[in-house]
């Protein structure tokens, strides 16, 4: 099991040390932290936006065959209220999505496109978007969900309040969210219980389709996975670094992916061999 790094930068308000209570209390207690919070940072929020000042905001979106659903996102992006870059990584689209980003780049100057010469996975892909990023703030996106610019408002409001510096979308942080066949959810709750007992940390769920880092918390990581791979890596080699990763409830629901039996196998290799070798 991974030997954290003990000294953590500064206190979290997610973090509470009351025993004892019921699931549902948790989640109450959870979401009063979240409340008190979010009125920090949107105080901050404001006062930046009010003197125009660079948040400094990296959206890395990998994309891969969404020709169709590509003018939606990008126009969801393009509109949040906030100064940001947003960095395109097509992993060896075959449907035109490449050609498609490539117009969208020339009309909006915060688009950028970065093109893979073929399919290499959405960890490739996260390595090169992250890779050319520049900003203080990084957000990492999944091109299979609908992108609510609310929940990626939502996420980096706490890292700009220097309350926490990772901060992952949970689709499954609430009882009353979590859906879908009895026997995944079974598997997907074992694989991340196996996840937090090898990396000491208390996540709902392993996969994560929106997350967001400060990007001293990230730079430096080698990331070798180039596939589904590297969201056990990543846990695994943030958990070594001393971060504890926190989670709010996501408003998007669509288009979120479930592991089959097959790849919660290799899933669970993963974070065995990145926790050893951590």
């Amino acid at each position: 099991m991974i030997k954290r790094n003990e000294s953590i930068a500064h206190e979290n308000p997610f973090s509470s040390t009351e025993p004892d209570f019921s699931s549902t209390d948790k989640h109450l207690q959870h979401l009063d932290r979240l409340d008190n919070t979010f009125g920090h940072a949107d105080s901050l929020f404001d006062e930046a936006q009010a003197i125009e000042k660079d948040v400094e905001l990296s959206l890395i979106l990998p994309i891969y065959n969404v020709k169709e659903s590509l003018p939606a996102m990008i126009r969801t992006l393009i509109n949040m209220p906030i100064d940001k870059e947003i960095i395109l990584v097509d992993d060896g689209s075959t449907d035109g999505t490449a050609a498609l980003a490539a117009e969208l780049a020339k009309k909006h100057d915060v688009l950028s496109l970065l093109l893979h010469d073929r399919n290499h996975g959405k960890g490739a892909a996260f390595r090169t978007g992250l890779e050319a990023s520049s900003g203080t703030v990084v957000v990492v996106l999944d091109d299979s969900v609908s992108c609510n610019s609310n929940d990626i408002l939502m996420l980096i409001k706490p890292i700009l309040a220097n309350c926490c510096d990772v901060l992952y979308g949970s689709q499954d942080f609430l009882p009353e969210s979590q859906s879908g066949c009895r026997v995944v959810r079974a598997i997907s709750y074992v694989l991340t219980a196996f996840s937090n007992f090898c990396t000491g940390q208390n996540l709902s769920g392993f996969e994560s389709s929106i997350k967001a880092f400060r990007r001293s918390s990230i730079e430096g990581i080698a990331i070798r996975q180039n596939r589904s791979g590297v969201e056990a890596e990543l846990i695994a080699k943030l958990s070594y670094r001393g971060n504890n990763i926190y989670e709010m409830p996501l408003g998007s629901q669509d288009g979120v992916k479930k592991q089959g039996f097959w790849k919660t196998l290799r899933s669970a290799w993963f974070i065995l061999r990145h926790t050893v070798s951590c």
